[in-house]
């Protein structure tokens, strides 16, 4: 196989990675998900920008070679440089990282905002009767005397 066929698959990788991200749904969206994932995909980036540096230097040497000769430039002949593959595979790499980043910074910043309640449900933290209205999407958790339960915000 030659380099821009091992850049075909490479990008024919990233592409798939982006694709199947943006098709999964949140909840499949875990950290251990997420951490594999952005693995992979700076794998398959480092591989695929290694590739393009060799190219684009290949490149280099013919056309001053053609200029020795006499010969037109031509520069970037391949179709690969003329497409801008090189240029569009970094867009939905950087897109998909800074994606994943995100998410996983969240997953974390959630699991360390979780708070607990420990008011009796339907008493406030004065003491006195009311209802419990929380006011954010941390993960409260109530305390009965009988039994504890947990109970997710969605709002």
């Amino acid at each position: 196989m030659n380099k821009l066929e091992f850049q075909q698959i490479c990008f024919d990788n990233i592409k798939t990675l982006y694709s199947n991200y943006n098709k999964d749904s949140s909840s499949r969206k875990t950290e251990e998900y997420l951490n594999k994932r952005l693995k992979s995909l700076q794998s398959q980036w480092q591989d695929f920008e290694e590739r393009n540096f060799v190219l684009e230097q290949e490149l280099e040497v013919k056309n001053i070679n053609k200029i020795r000769k006499q010969h037109t430039l031509e520069n970037k002949n391949i179709n690969y440089f003329m497409d801008g593959v090189y240029e569009k595979t970094k867009k939905i790499y950087e897109e998909t990282k800074t994606n994943m980043e995100n998410r996983l910074r969240s997953l974390k910043e959630q699991k360390q905002n979780v708070k607990f309640d420990l008011t009796m449900p339907g008493e406030s933290e004065s003491g006195q009767q009311g209802y419990l209205v929380p006011t954010s999407k941390s993960i409260v958790i109530m305390i009965n005397l009988k039994s504890a339960f947990l109970c997710e915000n969605k709002e």
